[in-house]
């Protein structure tokens, strides 16, 4: 793996960690918190595509 993919697989790995606690503390219904947890994997997948293949 080289320097970007290694920062990216890193990044990723904060932002589950980091989305799965987020749930755990989020104060909106259950469909709503899953709903924004999607979009943003959905998002941070875009970004680190974009970062590795730029």
């Amino acid at each position: 793996m080289n320097k970007k993919q290694d920062i990216a697989l890193f990044v990723a790995i904060g932002a589950i960690l980091g989305g799965i606690i987020t749930l755990f503390f989020a104060p909106a219904k259950g469909s709503e918190t899953r709903q924004k947890a999607k979009n943003s994997f959905d998002d941070l997948i875009q970004k680190i595509k974009n970062f590795i293949y730029s």
